[in-house]
């Protein structure tokens, strides 16, 4: 009997419980062709906090935007992501010129604030 022959065999019922999520989602023949296909492949799936995925979602929302005004808070929020984490992410979506606006707060946490300044205005 040949592998294509015995994988023909396999029912819904014969999968382990991992497997069964993957025919729910993608259905059995897509099972049966990773089975043939990839035998004895483990699969890494990240979550939705890893930065490369969340990548697209930070552009669309910076570029699609009118007001950028706690735009960085929000996306810490959406994204789970650590905000310096979003800020590296940024400065380095800016110099690939992929933003159309700069959402970062003109004042940095890393530069000091003039207090005289700000309450004597």
């Amino acid at each position: 009997m040949k592998e294509e022959d015995i994988v023909a065999l396999i029912t819904y019922e014969d999968l382990p419980d991992n497997l069964k999520f993957v025919a729910d989602n993608a259905g059995l023949q897509a099972v049966k062709q990773l089975i043939i296909g990839i035998p004895g492949l483990t699969v890494y799936v990240p979550r939705l906090d890893n930065p490369k995925l969340v990548r697209p979602y930070v552009i669309k929302r910076i570029n699609e935007c009118v007001d950028t005004t706690h735009l960085l808070q929000k996306l810490v929020m959406e994204t789970r992501l650590a905000e310096s984490t979003l800020r590296k992410m940024i400065d380095e979506l800016l110099s690939a010129k992929l933003l159309n606006k700069n959402p970062l707060p003109v004042l940095s946490r890393h530069q000091p604030v003039n207090q005289d300044k700000m309450f004597h205005e």
